[in-house]
């Protein structure tokens, strides 16, 4: 059996239920592989914690011009699956390599890894692409993850909190020591600061603790958080991109500066943007 675990949308907690459903699959003493196909970000692995038994390179051949040979295929490295096992869960992890977008290619790679034993639990990546239509390809049932504010009971909308308040902007700044840090990436904490769209006083501002860095967990875990703006000093291409494809802004080159003082800056429209510090 096949169970595809997808969502409309990144930060519903769609890893969560499917990793989890794994877990609970094996605990019932049943044969179970989760299948990480969200190989731009995958973040199976920071709940599964596998231990890494295979690792192998996945290729596509690419055109060679050769003005005496004409035309040969070359392969080119568009990835890897790291193969593994979680107590009884096998883990199956494809990584796409930053700057391809042969996404497809490498999800029908990782799903080759699915053998007719026991059920496979395939953690698909948030939207409605071809690369989410390669994923589900093949599936016998999908369970679609929906956020809590798509549900229409009242009491869950009695308890939605002010970030998922129309009327405000949420913003978050990296910091490191207190002040914005040069690293998005490698940042201490984030200052998750609430701004009114209509007033542009700030109603609220914590300091939260980011997880340990992975890449691509950042522009979901903040969209999680119904995160709209991202302040920072440097970010390299490949996050602005899943950030966007999150829905979230992103200004890059704002100088050093505490977060209140960058926020009112940037609500008073005086926010001086500078040179992206990473640009890789």
């Amino acid at each position: 059996m096949i169970a595809a675990i997808a969502s409309g949308k990144g930060g519903t907690g769609k890893t969560t239920i499917a990793t989890n459903l794994a877990r609970v699959v094996s605990e019932a003493g049943r044969a179970v592989r989760y299948v990480d196909c969200d190989v731009e970000e995958p973040n199976g692995q920071i709940f599964l914690k596998p231990e890494i038994l295979e690792r192998r390179d996945v290729t596509v051949q690419i055109p060679r011009v050769d003005p005496a040979q004409a035309i040969t295929p070359e392969p080119m490295k568009i990835g890897e699956i790291e193969i593994g096992k979680s107590r009884d869960v096998d883990v199956v992890t494809g990584m796409l390599q930053i700057g391809f977008a042969a996404t497809p290619a490498l999800i029908r790679e990782v799903k080759k890894r699915i053998g007719p034993e026991g059920m496979t639990i395939l953690d698909v990546r948030p939207g409605t692409s071809c690369p989410v239509a390669t994923s589900l390809r093949g599936a016998d049932f999908v369970v679609l993850v929906t956020a809590p504010e798509a549900s229409h009971d009242e009491s869950t909308q009695e308890q939605r909190s002010d970030r998922e308040d129309p009327n405000t902007m949420r913003i978050a700044i990296p910091l490191t020591d207190g002040v914005l840090s040069p690293h998005f990436g490698h940042c201490e904490q984030f200052a998750i600061v609430d701004i009114d769209r209509e007033d542009r006083q700030i109603r609220g501002q914590e300091l939260v603790t980011p997880p340990a860095h992975e890449p691509g967990l950042l522009p979901k875990w903040l969209s999680g958080m119904q995160v709209n703006l991202v302040i920072a000093g440097g970010m390299g291409q490949r996050a602005q991109q899943l950030f966007a494809e999150h829905g979230i802004e992103v200004l890059c080159g704002a100088p050093t500066a505490k977060p209140e003082e960058l926020v009112v800056q940037h609500v008073e429209g005086r926010l001086e943007l500078g040179h992206n510090t990473c640009d890789h």
